[in-house]
């Protein structure tokens, strides 16, 4: 999963780091580590809170591949 990818999709739609981390109940430096690599591979519940807080904020346009990717 590239996880920078779904962030930078999130930040496109007007989401910074601090409203993410709200939004999926952590804390900004966790969303921080995800976004740059430092942390590859989040937690499984914090990765489907990301994952379905893109899929509701992203256009569906910009989601396309995104959906693609996490099927895979």
């Amino acid at each position: 999963m590239d996880w920078g990818k779904l962030l930078s999709e999130l930040k496109a739609a007007g989401w910074d780091q601090s409203a993410v981390a709200a939004a999926v109940g952590v804390k900004p430096p966790s969303i921080s580590r995800i976004a740059t690599g430092v942390t590859a591979d989040p937690a499984h519940s914090l990765g489907e809170a990301i994952r379905e807080l893109h899929r509701r904020v992203v256009p569906p346009a910009a989601n396309d591949g995104a959906q693609e990717r996490l099927r895979a």
